[in-house]
């Protein structure tokens, strides 16, 4: 009888134990609504769509882009040569996604590198990365300081100066 009592405990403990989250399960498309009381913003980055409160909170979804250099026109000079190029940027391959609650991650965040290849995919809820799912990696170089850094989770708290 006392084995079955102590059986019964530890189940118990063990479901209080398992992780429920509300976030999003699937990463936000570039156009994706912001939620009510937020407004999409700009005016920080442009390579970045985020979704801000009026005191700068990121609350909602988000994206990032890698930036390319793109020609314009040549630039000529007086004596029919030319003196340089108008050159301008392009979002070019997504580079950060995922959702925010209140100025924490929550929901599934994604990494992609300058290629377009997937780096880093994570959930996150209420900020804390989630205990149910694993953190997943694809490495180019593993080698690679910086590389390591891209492929290691941010910190579920937001900035409003910098996604991550």
């Amino acid at each position: 009888m006392a084995g079955l009592l102590l059986a019964a405990q530890s189940v118990s403990c063990r479901k209080a134990l398992v992780q429920t989250c509300d976030g999003p399960a699937e990463l936000p498309s570039s156009d994706a609504p912001c939620p009510p009381g937020t407004a999409a913003s700009r005016a920080n980055c442009v390579d970045c769509r985020v979704c801000q409160r009026p005191d700068g909170t990121l609350h909602g979804p988000f994206t990032g882009w890698y930036m390319r250099v793109v020609h314009v026109s040549d630039i000529p000079t007086g004596h029919g040569g030319l003196r340089g190029q108008d050159i301008g940027y392009r979002r070019s391959y997504l580079a950060t996604a995922g959702w925010a609650d209140d100025g924490r991650l929550h929901g599934v965040y994604a990494r992609w590198y300058r290629d377009g290849s997937k780096a880093l995919r994570a959930v996150y809820c209420h900020g804390d990365l989630s205990k149910s799912q694993e953190v997943q990696r694809w490495p180019h170089d593993p080698s690679s300081a910086g590389e390591k850094e891209w492929l290691t989770p941010p910190p579920g708290i937001l900035s409003g100066a910098r996604l991550p």
